[in-house]
C-alpha cells in the first residue's frame, strides 16, 4: 500500500492507496496553520497498518513553503523509520479533474502551469480553482517516481520569499554585545 500526503495547500489531505490506486482510506481538512498536528492526529486515529506500508509519497509542492516541506519532511521521517521507498507528486497532479491547473503559492498569488508545462505567475485567483488533494494520486501512481527518503526534495516552483525577522532581539541585534 502506499500513503500519499499533501500539505501544500490551506486543504491537508492523506489517502492510502492500494496497488491499483483505489483509494483505501482518506482524510482531509482545512488546516492552514496545523497540517503536521492533523497528519498524525489522523493517521493514529485511522489506525493505518503501517507494517503493511510500501512506499510513501509527498506533495512536492509548488505551494506554501512551510507547508510542502512539513510534507515532505512529514514523508521521509516515515519512509526512513519504516525502511520503505518515498516519492514526490506535484501538486498540479492532485488538482480535480477540470479545474484550472494553478496552485496558490502566497496569499494573493498563483502560480499557473500552461498546456506546454511553463509555469506563469498570477495575482488573480483563477476562475473555478480548486487545492491538491491526496485521494486524485490514484490516477497518477503509476507516473511517480520513488527514490531513497534522503533525495526527496521540495518543487517550490518559485524561490521562496523570506524575509528578515521584524523582532531584532531574535537576530541578536538591539543590545550591546558586551553587556
Amino acid at each position: 500500500m502506499t500513503l500519499v500526503l499533501s500539505t501544500s495547500s490551506s486543504l491537508a489531505s492523506w489517502a492510502l492507496l492500494a496497488a491499483d490506486g483505489a483509494v483505501v482510506a482518506s482524510a482531509e481538512r482545512e488546516a492552514s496553520r496545523a497540517s503536521s498536528g492533523f497528519l498524525a492526529e489522523t493517521l493514529a486515529e485511522a489506525e493505518l497498518p503501517l507494517d503493511r506500508l510500501e512506499r510513501v509519497v509527498a506533495d512536492v509542492g509548488p505551494g506554501s513553503l512551510t507547508g510542502v516541506k512539513v510534507g515532505v519532511a512529514f514523508a521521509k521521517v516515515l519512509a526512513d523509520a519504516l525502511g520503505i521507498e518515498a516519492g514526490g507528486v506535484s501538486a498540479f497532479e492532485l488538482l480535480p479533474a477540470g479545474s484550472p491547473t494553478a496552485v496558490q503559492i502566497r496569499r494573493n498569488l498563483w502560480l499557473v502551469r500552461s498546456e506546454d508545462g511553463s509555469l506563469e505567475e498570477s495575482e488573480a485567483e483563477p476562475e473555478g480553482a480548486a487545492r491538491p488533494s491526496a485521494v486524485q494520486a490514484g490516477g497518477c501512481l503509476d507516473r511517480i517516481r520513488f527514490c531513497r527518503s534522503e533525495e526527496l526534495v521540495p518543487e517550490y516552483g518559485v524561490m521562496p520569499s523570506i524575509s528578515r525577522s521584524r523582532n531584532r532581539m531574535l537576530m541578536g541585534e538591539g543590545h550591546d554585545a558586551g553587556a
